[in-house]
C-alpha cells in the first residue's frame, strides 16, 4: 500500500467517525453554533408592501409643539392600509398612552390612559361623539 493510499484510507476514517459523532449528537455542527443576535436596535423599523408603501411603522418622535399643544417624545406605532391611512396607531409616551382605531384618517375609536384620567371615545360616521370614563 503506497503512503498515499494510507493517507486517503486514515482522512475517510476521520471524516466517518465525525459524520457519527455529528449525527449521535456528541460533536455539534458548525450550523449549531450560529446564534440570532440577542438585540436589536435602532430608531425605527418600517415594513413596507410590494409597492414600496410603509404598511407598519415603530418610530421614536422627539418632542413637538403642534397647534400650540406641546407632544413629549413618545413611541408611535401605526398600522397603514392603502389609500386608507393610517387604520390603527398606538402612542405611548411619559405622559400616558393612547390607541386610535381609524378609517380614511378619520379617528373611529380612541382608549386613552393618562396619569390622572382614562377614557374611551367612540366617532360615529356623522361625526357625534360618545365618552366613555370611569
Amino acid at each position: 500500500m503506497t503512503r498515499f493510499q494510507r493517507l486517503s484510507i486514515a482522512l475517510a476514517a476521520a471524516n466517518f467517525v465525525l459524520l457519527l459523532g455529528i449525527l449521535l449528537g456528541h460533536v455539534p455542527s458548525l450550523a449549531a453554533k450560529t446564534q440570532a443576535a440577542p438585540v436589536l436596535r435602532g430608531r425605527a423599523i418600517e415594513i413596507v408592501d410590494a409597492n414600496g408603501q410603509v404598511r407598519f411603522g415603530v418610530s421614536i418622535e422627539a418632542p413637538t409643539t403642534e397647534g400650540g399643544k406641546r407632544y413629549p417624545d413618545r413611541v408611535l406605532m401605526r398600522f397603514s392600509s392603502p389609500g386608507a391611512g393610517p387604520g390603527v396607531k398606538l402612542v405611548s409616551s411619559a405622559e400616558g398612552t393612547a390607541l386610535l382605531i381609524m378609517q380614511n384618517d378619520r379617528p373611529a375609536a380612541r382608549i386613552v390612559a393618562q396619569k390622572d384620567s382614562a377614557f374611551i371615545r367612540l366617532i360615529g360616521a356623522d361625526a357625534k361623539e360618545r365618552t366613555i370614563a370611569p
